[in-house]
């Protein structure tokens, strides 16, 4: 225990000796766990918005004007009763009508060239919300049933996998530049810690030689700035747990007005989550700063 408070006393002298020095190692600490957490912020947002987008997402299957209302109704339970299908809404002739005319109720034209016709040009239409986005190939192609084929005059799926794919590819880039930004400020921070640990060796460099000749071992030399990693990462993640929480209050209203409809709550998930990510980014942060100084140290205990 005497070796143990004498580690602890020599921690506080190297921490306080080169102040600054500390606090510039602390600040890039912070900014590395800053990246990581923002990163978590985007990871956070962007799985909300494909869920927003995956729930929005229907196919609509069009029906031939001939298509007798046997034939949708048929259709419609054919795809009720696939596993991958969480729901098929069934539009009328007239229905499907009815809403192109609200839709185009701005081109008169268009509306009185429609009412020249004898009967409905649309046919019905099959709404069709698959339990995931990944299942709606296998559903289009359950419907290449020579039962429904022909009388089927298109489905808008290449649509909506465009603008799916084009949402993911965004995504993919953000979280891709945000990991870049984790490994940049890791990097630093691992360099400036192992700069920081040299300069306060070199401090001691005369002491820690007469300690080697009159027998301290290496873990005793080592410990005081093992336990000074430990104030670095214990000042970096509680500096950056505050700002992280400060910026989620600020973030979290303009957030989930964004994704109205969408359950994101990004207050609520660092509430449930912080304690965890917290210890968990102490331990891989004070681990990091650990490896950094015993390998800054290494040469120093080679008398």
């Amino acid at each position: 225990m005497t070796s143990f408070f004498r580690a602890i006393r020599f921690a506080f002298q190297n921490f306080w000796r080169n102040i600054w020095l500390s606090v510039i190692t602390i600040s890039i600490l912070v900014l590395a766990l800053f990246s990581v957490n923002v990163l978590l912020v985007v990871n956070v947002v962007a799985d909300a918005a494909s869920r927003a987008i995956e729930d929005k997402i229907d196919v609509s299957v069009f029906f031939t004007p001939d298509a007798s209302e046997d034939i949708v109704t048929t259709a419609k339970m054919y795809l009720t009763n696939l596993s991958q299908v969480k729901e098929v809404t069934y539009k009328t002739q007239d229905e499907a009508l009815a809403d192109f005319k609200k839709l185009h109720q701005d081109d008169p034209a268009l509306l009185e060239s429609l009412g020249e016709l004898d009967q409905n040009p649309l046919g019905a239409e099959l709404i069709v919300k698959a339990k995931s986005t990944s299942d709606y190939p296998f559903i289009l192609r359950s419907l290449e049933n020579p039962q429904f084929t022909k009388y089927i005059s298109k489905t808008n799926f290449d649509d909506h996998k465009t603008a799916s794919e084009k949402l993911n590819s965004i995504l993919d880039r953000v979280r891709a530049f945000g990991f870049g930004l984790v490994v940049l400020f890791g990097l630093i921070g691992i360099l400036i810690v192992f700069n920081a640990v040299k300069v306060a060796i070199y401090t001691y460099r005369e002491e820690i030689g007469i300690m080697k000749l009159v027998g301290a071992s290496n873990t005793f030399i080592r410990a005081p700035f093992w336990i000074e990693c430990l104030f670095y990462s214990g000042f970096a993640v509680a500096i950056c747990s505050g700002a992280m929480y400060s910026l989620v209050i600020v973030l979290n209203p303009a957030i989930s007005s964004f994704f109205s409809g969408a359950n994101v709550d990004l207050l609520g998930y660092f509430l449930m989550n912080g304690p965890r990510i917290i210890v968990i980014q102490f331990f891989a942060l004070a681990a990091l700063c650990i490896v950094s100084s015993s390998l800054a140290i290494g040469k120093y205990l080679k008398v």
